[in-house]
């Protein structure tokens, strides 16, 4: 069981010490960074140093049931071609304690599918959260370090995970659970404070999944579809508080974007043109 910390104070320290004392058969690795990484360079040292099949990173504000490890482990002992597992999950806006929505998914059992593409396109589309949200992601941990290493810059990406996912999901079945293991803590996170960061997550990051997962062999006109109903149906809210506080970078973020989004609608509804061949 290893664990990552992001050069944070000595309290998890005390945290490791009172689980390693109540689970002494259980191997536990942890490690302080000598600095703070960034949240997705941890993850990633978390998914890449992980020893066993299966690897489970968690976030330290959102809410586990107590028997959501048994549920991993009795079904990765059950069905061992299994590469991912998605958690079934509500949302809480912490600021307010108001439920956004009870479950992600509306299942009347737990369903095991091969069709992991299927899943993954389908539950992309209907809520990003769903393949984003790192604690309800349970990966093969061979899968997501294949995953980590097909796109070493993405680090830089804070959407990544999504690109992690959509990898995984290529790698083999795909485990969705009927009841809810976890609780999304929305509202917590220290982008969502930030304007610069959220601007450059909505028109940079997220964008730039759209056009990976296409190189992964999602189709085409799946993926600029996404990045077509962004634009469409994007909050708008935020490019415009953006602008008014920091006009410079906000225009800087906001153009390549447009040109992508232009791309977008130019590629799909453009008739491919016919091949002339020259006679010789």
């Amino acid at each position: 069981m290893p664990s990552g910390t992001n050069s944070s104070s000595t309290i998890l320290k005390i945290t490791v010490l009172i689980i390693h004392g109540n689970f002494t058969n259980i191997q536990f690795t942890y490690k302080r960074q000598n600095k703070n990484l960034g949240v997705m360079f941890n993850i990633a040292y978390c998914f890449d140093n992980a020893i066993g099949k299966y690897v489970w990173v968690i976030g330290d504000d959102d809410p586990i049931r107590l028997d959501a490890i048994a549920y991993i482990i009795e079904n990765i002992t059950k069905h061992p071609e299994i590469s991912l597992i998605f958690l079934n999950f509500s949302c809480r806006y912490i600021p307010t304690g108001e439920v956004l929505y009870e479950r992600c998914y509306n299942l009347e059992q737990d369903e095991l599918r091969k069709d992991g593409k299927t899943i993954f396109e389908y539950n992309f589309k209907t809520n990003n959260s769903s393949v984003g949200f790192m604690t309800a992601q349970v990966y093969r941990t061979k899968a997501i370090q294949a995953a980590l290493h097909s796109w070493d810059s993405g680090l830089t990406n804070k959407e990544a995970q999504v690109y992690w996912t959509a990898y995984c999901a290529l790698q083999g079945s795909i485990l969705t659970s009927k009841e809810n293991y976890v609780e999304n803590a929305f509202g917590v996170s220290h982008w969502m404070r930030d304007p610069k960061l959220l601007l450059t997550i909505q028109y940079t990051d997220l964008p730039e999944i759209y056009i990976k997962i296409m190189e992964l062999g999602y189709p085409s006109s799946y993926c600029l579809g996404l990045l077509i109903r962004h634009f469409l149906k994007n909050n708008w809210r935020v490019f415009l508080g953006a602008l008014r506080r920091h006009p410079k970078f906000a225009l800087k973020t906001i153009m390549p974007y447009l040109g992508l989004v232009a791309s977008a609608i130019w590629r799909l509804t453009t008739p491919p043109q016919p091949v002339q061949y020259k006679r010789s």
